[in-house]
């Protein structure tokens, strides 16, 4: 479950550079801790510093809820605003992290900034393991409390059901907290704004 803060992150953050900690230039892992600090005010006593490998297993248990991956679970899939953290390969030996957008079985859509390029933070697909190798050791899901019911916005092609299945909320459940906006769950137009159950 999202919240104020998660969303104002997500929809803030790509096209900024982010380098809170003032090392090494503008480096993945950078994002997430910037999210730390909108999130708790706090960056080194909650994801805690280090190379982006390193995330996952130094995280605070206070914080966050840690999930690690399991690839055999097609089940296991990571929610929106959790950090996802791979691990080192050859290629990129300090990790990678950032965070979910959206995510289903086959991968994600993930912010993520890029430290040997250092271009500014921005949303690409993702899957679980990365072209050079890398591959999720899990993620870490904020201890945030949700403060406002989660909206999401209609896009072109968009149905109730999908919606409800990208949301991973019921279907009924959507229809009935958007009753008064569509009286026809049949009948959703780009642009609408739907409260999510």
């Amino acid at each position: 479950m999202t919240n104020a803060k998660i969303e104002r992150f997500l929809s803030t953050a790509p096209g900024k550079l982010f380098n809170p900690d003032g090392f090494a230039g503008y480096q993945c892992k950078d994002v997430p801790d910037a999210y730390c600090l909108e999130l708790f005010g706090d960056w080194v006593n909650t994801i805690r510093p280090g190379d982006a490998r390193l995330v996952f297993d130094q995280a605070s248990g206070t914080h966050f809820t840690k999930i690690r991956n399991n690839p055999r679970d097609v089940k296991q899939i990571p929610q929106r605003g959790d950090i996802v953290n791979y691990g080192p390969c050859a290629a990129v030996p300090e990790g990678h992290v950032g965070i979910v957008v959206s995510a289903d079985q086959r991968g994600m859509m993930f912010l993520e900034q890029d430290g040997y390029a250092q271009t500014p933070a921005k949303v690409v697909w993702r899957g679980y393991t990365l072209p050079n190798g890398a591959t999720v050791i899990g993620w870490l899901r904020p201890k945030v409390p949700a403060d406002r019911p989660a909206q999401c916005i209609v896009e072109a092609g968009d149905t109730m059901f999908t919606i409800a299945r990208q949301f991973k909320v019921s279907l009924q459940g959507l229809i009935n907290a958007n009753r008064r906006l569509v009286p026809n769950p049949n009948v959703i137009k780009p642009g609408m704004v739907l409260t999510l159950p």
